[in-house]
């Protein structure tokens, strides 16, 4: 699933009826998020991350930050990275230099560069 070739089948087994009974940890919306994202269907890692784990009473983690973080940036949706970012602090999550990498990506390649340095003096601390 990780590849992105099954994205669509990856979401259709967070609701499935026939997968209800089957316990939905974050290593799993995790796992369909970086599905989401390999198929660079952001929008769809965004929700997963904005709805499902909250839905299923789970808190989203680095990962889960740094995987929409990264769809994102691919796609150079550079204010969504930066967006990301402050939702991480705002959960009390300290982003990590892939994220910050991620999102630095996303403004160079949109020629926000005041943006970007900001982000590089987040590195480290």
């Amino acid at each position: 699933l990780a590849r992105g070739a099954c994205w669509q089948s990856a979401l259709g087994i967070l609701d499935s009826p026939v997968c209800a009974d089957l316990r939905s940890d974050l290593f799993t919306f995790n796992t369909v998020a970086r599905a989401c994202e390999q198929a660079s269907e952001w929008e769809w890692t965004l929700h997963v991350l904005a709805s499902l784990i909250p839905r299923h009473g789970l808190l989203p983690d680095i990962v889960a930050f740094n995987t929409a973080i990264s769809a994102c940036a691919l796609v150079r949706h550079w204010r969504h990275t930066v967006a990301l970012l402050d939702a991480a602090r705002s959960s009390n999550i300290q982003p990590d230099i892939l994220g910050i990498n991620a999102a630095v990506t996303a403004c160079t390649g949109e020629r926000r560069w005041a943006v970007a340095l900001s982000l590089l003096g987040d590195v480290g601390g």
